[in-house]
Formats: C-alpha cells, structure tokens, sequence
C-alpha cells in the first residue's frame, strides 16, 4: 500500500472527464493498519476474529461421521438407505471442510 504510517485518512478522489469542465469529487475514509488498507467504520471479517466457522464445521463433520455409521450398520438389511446416507454424509463432508477452510482463513471473505 502507499500509506505507510498507520491511522485514519481522508481521502478525496477527483473524476474528470474529457470536454466536461465540472469535476466529480468523492470523499470517503481509509484505515491504514498493519500495511492493510480498510474502509473507514466497516469491522474486519469475522471469520478473522473468531471460531464460530471452525467449531460449526466440526459438527458438520461430526455429523457425517455419524452418517457414515449409520449407512456402514444398515449396508445389509437397506441398501437405499444406505446410499441415502452416504450421500447426506458426503454433503455433510464438503459443507463442514469448506466451513473449517473458510474459519481457518484458507478462505478469503
């Protein structure tokens, strides 16, 4: 980033436009911290400052280890019904790594 001191900013962008004399000026406020450029009063995502995405995506993949169980107990007496597990389990598998993955912050919001 180009601001390099940390703190708030004012920052003022002029707009012109060729064969128009008027000029277009927005004014808005920029946060420097940590060499990261933030807007002004928006709090960061809060996937970076708690757990709540990792702890719900381990129940998710707890959820499918349960589904996985179950299918392996009834793989004899039902066969749909196991498919039907497997693939609730396999939901379960993807929804609870990609919450893990978007807690974690392998993710970007």
């Amino acid at each position: 980033s180009f601001i390099t001191l940390d703190g708030d900013w004012d920052a003022t962008v002029v707009i012109r436009r060729a064969g128009v004399a008027q000029d277009l000026e927005a004014s808005f406020g920029i946060t420097a911290r940590d060499g990261k450029l933030l807007w002004t009063g928006i709090p960061e995502p809060v996937a970076s400052r708690s757990n709540a995405a990792m702890a719900l995506g381990g129940v998710w993949l707890a959820a499918a280890a349960i589904l996985v169980v179950g299918a392996w107990r009834f793989r004899r007496q039902r066969l749909s019904l196991t498919y039907g597990l497997i693939g609730l389990a396999a939901v379960a598998i993807v929804l609870g790594s990609f919450l893990i993955a978007l807690g974690s912050g392998l993710i970007a919001t």
